[in-house]
């Protein structure tokens, strides 16, 4: 119908006469031409997960479904507005799948989400799903999450201690579940220092 047509561009266009007799078409590359790579599948829910420093690795772990795909996600700054794929698409293989990233990556922030319309792994009892921080005007890290009315929460930092021993966590606060969320805030202002986080169930 047309054609050779030489891109300058991502993106082409090319409009045909509706008096053609052609009702049906579609668009192939001329003498070896690269395609351009598909799009990304689409994501579904966020999954939790946990994150382990070790000497020269920062590794993603997350309780999983058989057959799930799942990608990584990261941030340079948790003050971004996207997430950019860092691994993935993962394919579990059993309950727990787990992915490392290099530290001399720039990502400091992570998180999984399921692909494509994957079985996201019921949270089991005493576990928090802790979302992404807001980032206050005064520079602070807000966290708002699920709580039950009476039960007890702590939500704690760590600054990632010895590379390959156990995290060593400090309570910023404690609090009183109440229906619906609590929003709680650390009171120091966000810096380029690694500080991981968790809600702890006493």
């Amino acid at each position: 119908v047309a054609g050779p047509i030489t891109a300058t561009g991502t993106k082409t266009t090319h409009c045909v006469d509706l008096t053609s007799p052609y009702r049906f078409f579609q668009v192939a590359t001329v003498g070896g031409g690269t395609e351009p790579p598909p799009p990304p599948p689409p994501v579904g829910g966020i999954v939790d997960s946990k994150l382990t420093v070790l000497a020269t690795q920062a590794c993603v772990e997350w309780v999983s479904v058989a057959g799930t795909n799942y990608v990584v996600q990261g941030r340079v700054n948790i003050e971004d507005t996207t997430w950019d794929t860092v691994a993935g698409p993962i394919t579990a293989t059993g309950t727990k799948t787990t992915h490392c990233v290099d530290l001399t990556s720039p990502y400091r922030f992570f998180q999984v989400a399921t692909v494509g319309g994957g079985t996201e792994p019921p949270v089991a009892g005493g576990d928090i799903l802790l979302p992404v921080p807001r980032v206050t005007a005064g520079g602070r890290l807000q966290f708002t999450w699920t709580a039950n009315s009476g039960k007890a929460y702590a939500l704690q930092w760590s600054d990632g201690g010895v590379s390959s021993q156990p995290l060593v966590w400090t309570t910023i606060t404690n609090v009183t579940g109440v229906t619906g969320s609590i929003t709680v805030e650390d009171p120091t202002p966000v810096t380029n220092a690694v500080r991981f986080y968790r809600v702890l169930i006493p």
